[in-house]
């Protein structure tokens, strides 16, 4: 049996990673303690838990009581970060995505206090706790790479991108029946290393020296008061930005197959898988200039992110010339990864 521990996931790629592996195992024999937070919801195989602090003892006694009463032969580490301590099963595999806890990565997101403590504690942990694990799983070679010389070499990793392909194909085509391609898209959420700042500036610079005033659709939540009224200011003075704040997944996927375009200008990410998903729905996919993306996919145009003229020449020179059909280079390894679990 396999026991997968998610206690400290979110929505977002990390959610939408879980539900697909969820999907793929539902006729294994398999127990999975999930976090309310994923909105996954619960079944006789899926236990849906608060919320976990990755650091706390709450989710070593979720654990560890989940060994106990299951007998698990592998335990899969959703959330970056092996247990507290060992376990007693024949393995622990930790399946790593989070680029934060890369400090060399990490050197372009302007963070608060609050945030920079928290990613300090998590790396400190992570090196306290990596012999905890057996197995390190990563999304691209480049990251577990940069985790090996952050952390020291690893002696059993493998690299397990895993997309739900399919179901992409399929929005693909629904939506082609029915809708004219138009504007862009950036689905994601707000947090610093997303650069919606330097997007937003872009745009208004597409109108002042461009005379373009293109559709740009956008998710971001509520809350975040500060882009919310950038938004609102930019609209006002003629652009044409729509900010749809948090959707459902299915949403965010019709909604990024009616668009021509990604584009896609964060500083950080293991995968982006936003990026994956925009090529595989049949949009030009327009990306940042990072390393990170060059093994993930062959992208239509590229700019440098922190500079928001860069990003609306690029804007412009697509609209104006769309550009080759980007391709997604990573491959789909869900069966693979199913098989190394399962062994």
């Amino acid at each position: 049996m396999l026991l997968i521990d998610a206690t400290n996931l979110n929505t977002g790629g990390g959610g939408a990673l879980l539900g697909y592996l969820l999907e793929s195992i539902s006729d294994r024999s398999f127990k999975a303690l999930v976090s309310a937070n994923t909105g996954i919801r619960p079944s006789s195989n899926i236990i849906v838990t608060d919320p976990c602090n990755p650091l706390g003892r709450t989710r070593q006694s979720l654990l560890e009581n989940a060994v106990r009463n299951y007998n698990p032969s592998t335990v899969l580490c959703f959330g970056n970060l092996p247990p507290r301590r060992r376990l007693s099963v024949s393995r622990t595999v930790t399946y790593f995505q989070n680029a934060h806890l890369v400090s060399r990565l990490d050197r372009q997101c302007r963070y608060g206090t609050r945030d920079r403590l928290r990613y300090l504690l998590l790396r400190r942990s992570i090196r306290t706790w990596l012999a905890h694990t057996d197995v390190w799983l990563f999304q691209t070679r480049y990251i577990g790479d940069a985790f090996q010389q952050e952390y020291g070499p690893i002696d059993n990793l493998g690299v397990f991108p895993f997309f739900d392909e399919s179901k992409l194909r399929e929005t693909c085509d629904k939506i082609n029946q029915g809708y004219i391609r138009e504007g862009f898209i950036y689905a994601s959420a707000a947090g610093p290393h997303k650069n919606h700042r330097n997007l937003l500036t872009a745009w208004k610079m597409l109108k002042d020296d461009h005379a373009l005033t293109p559709l740009l659709h956008l998710t971001i939540p509520s809350q975040n008061v500060r882009l919310i009224k950038q938004i609102d200011e930019l609209n006002t003075s003629g652009l044409n930005i729509r900010n749809h704040g948090i959707i459902p997944r299915e949403s965010v996927l019709e909604l990024t197959a009616s668009c021509e375009f990604v584009v896609f200008p964060s500083l950080l990410e293991t995968l982006g898988l936003g990026i994956v998903e925009g090529c595989l729905l049949g949009c030009k996919v327009l990306v940042s200039n990072d390393r990170a993306f060059a093994e993930v996919i062959e992208p239509s145009y590229t700019f440098e992110p922190l500079s928001p003229a860069s990003i609306a020449d690029c804007v412009a020179t697509a609209i104006g010339d769309p550009g080759p059909r980007p391709m997604v280079l990573l491959r789909n390894r869900i069966d693979e990864l199913i098989a190394l679990l399962f062994s």
